[in-house]
């Protein structure tokens, strides 16, 4: 089951969204992603999203968009077993620090347990020292360079 607030991510919710629009315009906009780029982004997101290539979750509240993360399915050779990627995170910046990012990960944790997933990795610059504590106190672990690791049990 899902922590409270934590929604599925579907194409149809980022194709009619607004408040994802706006969010996910905010997303590419700090990676430096020109703003012309968005509807191309989202749509491609939409897709991957459709053919099940890639699954997000989200919160929100009743006026605006919290954040979101996209994950993906993959196979740890190590643990034998399939495994999850988290591939995106993003708290819309009045939100930080409040809670949103653990409890996405939360969300991927418990679907991970429910397909029986193993392991859950996540790859990330380690010189970012505020992103490497989040993810240590959330249980990851240093699985290779730049690659964070957290055993699902």
């Amino acid at each position: 089951m899902r922590p409270p607030g934590i929604r599925k991510l579907t194409a149809g919710v980022v194709e009619r969204s607004l408040e994802f629009g706006t969010l996910y315009a905010t997303y590419l906009h700090d990676f430096g992603v020109p703003g012309e780029c968005d509807a191309q982004f989202r749509g491609l997101l939409s897709r991957l999203l459709r053919r099940g290539w890639i699954g997000g979750f989200y919160m929100a509240s009743r006026t605006e968009w919290l954040g979101f993360c996209i994950y993906s399915r993959t196979y740890s050779p190590v643990a034998r077993s399939p495994a999850y990627s988290l591939d995106d995170m993003f708290v819309s910046p009045s939100h930080r620090r409040q809670g949103v990012p653990s409890r996405l990960v939360l969300g991927l944790v418990e679907l991970a347990r429910k397909q029986e997933a193993k392991r859950i990795y996540v790859n990330t610059d380690a010189g970012d020292g505020v992103l490497m504590r989040f993810y240590e106190r959330n249980g990851f672990v240093d699985a290779d360079a730049n690659i964070l690791m957290l055993e699902v049990t």
